[in-house]
């Protein structure tokens, strides 16, 4: 039989590996954005509008830093549709900015999964083993027994 806690604890590690090795080989995803517009800005963080030459794949909330002026400021994708991406940035660089290069970090979902697995590890959430034990192969599942039902036509 499989040891839970080392098999959650061997998930943890495998993954803390997998995102030591794609920040020490620089799997960052990086992109120009260009014309960019201050739009809003609560709550700390300043809005911008930015259009790109080419479709880029990003999802909303991915974390983010771009370069501009010579300085790394942090952020996060709000949207992007089409040609159009909306920032928010920790940060206010001005009201109109010709361009920047914004750095999507390429294991951020990693570390988000990783730190949940932790806190199953801790015990901070809950999760139900079995179930999960079964999803991955680690232990057989049953179905209830198997029904043979006939079609009965009635003319």
């Amino acid at each position: 039989m499989i040891d839970r806690s080392s098999l959650l604890e061997e998930f943890s590690l495998a993954l803390k590996q997998e995102i030591e090795y794609i920040k020490r080989t620089g799997g960052d995803t990086k992109f120009i954005l260009r014309n960019g517009q201050l739009i809003d800005s609560y709550g700390g963080k300043f809005i911008y509008e930015f259009v790109t030459d080419t479709p880029i794949e990003l999802d909303d909330d991915t974390p983010v830093n771009i370069r501009y002026g010579g300085e790394s400021i942090s952020g996060s994708i709000i949207t992007v549709n089409g040609l159009r991406v909306l920032l928010g940035l920790d940060k206010n660089i001005g009201s109109k900015i010709p361009e920047i290069i914004i750095i999507a970090s390429a294991y951020f979902l990693l570390e988000a999964l990783q730190e949940k697995i932790d806190d199953v590890i801790s015990r901070k959430i809950s999760l139900n083993i079995d179930i999960a034990m079964k999803t991955f192969g680690f232990q057989d599942s049953y179905i209830g027994e198997d029904y043979n039902f006939s079609l009965l036509l009635i003319l």
